[in-house]
Parts: structure tokens; sequence; C-alpha cells
């Protein structure tokens, strides 16, 4: 929905993000570690200014489904984002 939601947890020490764009702003604020999927943070580093602290660590499978209202025809943006998204997915 375009907003960002994080909420500290009971003890004040842990943060609950909503949006893996947030949490990539706070690790890269240096504000803790974070599980951040690796398409959203190869940039990064690759750069240099991220680092993976448990590289042999994978994520277990995740199911991801896009959902837009039906139509008669997907629109070639999110054809397009699919297809990225597929790609991204798989490196």
């Amino acid at each position: 929905n375009g907003k960002e939601t994080f909420q500290l947890g009971p003890n004040g020490g842990r943060l609950y993000v909503d949006d893996m764009d947030t949490t990539k702003k706070f690790v890269l604020s240096s504000m803790g570690i974070g599980l951040i999927p690796d398409f959203l943070c190869r940039d990064e580093e690759i750069s240099g200014e991220l680092v993976k602290i448990l590289p042999s660590w994978q994520w277990q499978f995740v199911r991801i489904s896009f959902v837009y209202p039906p139509q008669r025809f997907v629109s070639l943006k999110v054809k397009s984002f699919i297809d990225w998204m597929e790609k991204e997915v798989k490196r």
C-alpha cells in the first residue's frame, strides 16, 4: 500500500518491519541485521555496503503469488514485472 510500518518489540530491542525495502534501509543505516532476499540486496553486496553473515544458510522454499484484478488481457507492465521476478527469484 506504499506505507512503511514498523514496531519495536516488547523489550525495545527488536524491530518488526512489514516491508523489505524498509528493512534494507534500517540495515544500511547500521541499525542491526536483517533477513533480506538476495535479489533486493545484490547491488549492495557487490559494492560491499552489505555483507552476508550466514552465507551457507538459505531460506526455505516460499511460494510467491502474483495477484491482480481479473481482466481479459494482462498489461505489459504486469507481464514484464512477473517475467523479471521469475528471473530474479531463480538466481
